[in-house]
């Protein structure tokens, strides 16, 4: 049942207990703590899986889609030394980014834009209709996650 906190689980799928005992946590040696399950256990979490096939060059900016549903989009973010997600905006969506690894220059307003360096940790909320960007000035990937609630249309 959507909503109720409870879900259906296939027959041939393992119930997933979210403990640490259960789920490990690893540190991975660029800086981002992962999650994954443990021995015949199904994972839950979408990131890594995601993450591992991201690998941008300079310049560029590679992304994929964590979660689409009919009230939500997460997508996950990779931009490589030197790229920029260019301004935009979402009439209808509020965007929330969460810098995961690096520093991620981000703009928001319109004209010159605003402009702040947000390091991971780090959340940023863009409100609907507000133009907004990210930019890599560093020489490291930075990786971020843009959640628009509802579903841009």
């Amino acid at each position: 049942m959507k909503g109720a906190g409870r879900s259906s689980v296939p027959d041939d799928a393992s119930t997933v207990v979210r403990e640490s005992k259960i789920l490990g946590i690893t540190k991975l040696e660029d800086g981002l703590y992962v999650r994954h399950a443990g021995s015949g256990r199904m994972a839950l979490d979408r990131f890594d899986t995601e993450r591992e096939q991201l690998d941008p060059g300079v310049g560029q900016v590679e992304t994929a889609e964590l979660v689409v549903e009919d009230d939500v989009l997460v997508k996950l973010f990779a931009l490589g030394p030197g790229s920029t997600v260019e301004p935009h905006e979402h009439d209808d969506s509020t965007n929330v980014f969460h810098v995961l690894k690096g520093t991620v220059t981000v703009m928001q307003g319109d004209e010159e834009h605003e402009r702040e360096d947000v390091a991971a940790p780090g959340v940023v909320l863009h409100e609907r209709g507000v133009v907004h960007g990210a930019r890599n000035d560093t020489d490291e990937t930075v990786v971020f996650t843009a959640s628009l609630c509802p579903l841009p249309s």
